[in-house]
């Protein structure tokens, strides 16, 4: 293990707690539960209307790599089919920079235009900096499908739908893109190492 610019020591140490818990560390979906917070409730305003998309027309390609995907979100138990949905937005399918590989969004901008916001403050560089002056190991940690760790509240979820050309699948976690996903996975963060 490298770790520049601190001391033999110190990379066993990290090594061995990394080893410790190397059962948290994530390289592919599986059916763990959400992070231990509350989770998101949206807030539709007054006079909100379904959101129903008609379906999209997608290359074999992406209709290949949506059907893989989608499966594998059912198994990881992060969507459920729901044929009677009232609600569903459409998946948009980027290429990735590497070669035959693809992402899936959800746009749900016409649910986004319809929610309440919720406020919370993002990060702000400088005073970020200004908390660690004077510090002299840092790490970063980043969530593996960090959005599909945490919990979209029950009452939430139909709101999320999306439709594919095999039918309309309901997410179980907060989905990238959501008028409130930031400002609530940031909070959650925030909240969970508060004490820290």
């Amino acid at each position: 293990m490298s770790c520049r610019g601190s001391g033999e020591d110190f990379a066993t140490v990290l090594g061995a707690l990394l080893l410790r818990y190397e059962d948290v560390f994530r390289l592919s979906l599986g059916r763990d539960p959400p992070v231990d917070v509350a989770p998101l409730h949206v807030t539709l305003k007054a006079g909100a209307e379904l959101v129903s998309w008609k379906a999209r027309r997608y290359s074999k390609e992406q209709r290949d790599f949506m059907a893989k995907h989608v499966a594998e979100l059912q198994a990881a138990g992060l969507c459920y089919r729901n044929p009677p949905s009232k609600w569903c937005s459409a998946p948009l399918i980027a290429k990735k920079p590497e070669a035959n590989d693809f992402r899936m969004t959800v746009d749900v901008r016409p649910l986004n235009a319809q929610t309440e916001h919720i406020i919370w403050p993002m990060p702000m560089l400088e005073v970020i900096l200004d908390h660690l002056a004077g510090a002299s190991v840092f790490f970063t940690l980043d969530f593996f499908k960090g959005y599909w760790q945490f919990a979209l509240d029950e009452a939430s979820q139909e709101m999320f739908s999306f439709l594919t050309d095999t039918g309309v699948y309901t997410p179980t976690r907060v989905l990238m893109g959501g008028t409130d996903s930031v400002a609530y996975c940031q909070s959650s963060v925030q909240e969970m190492f508060q004490d820290e």
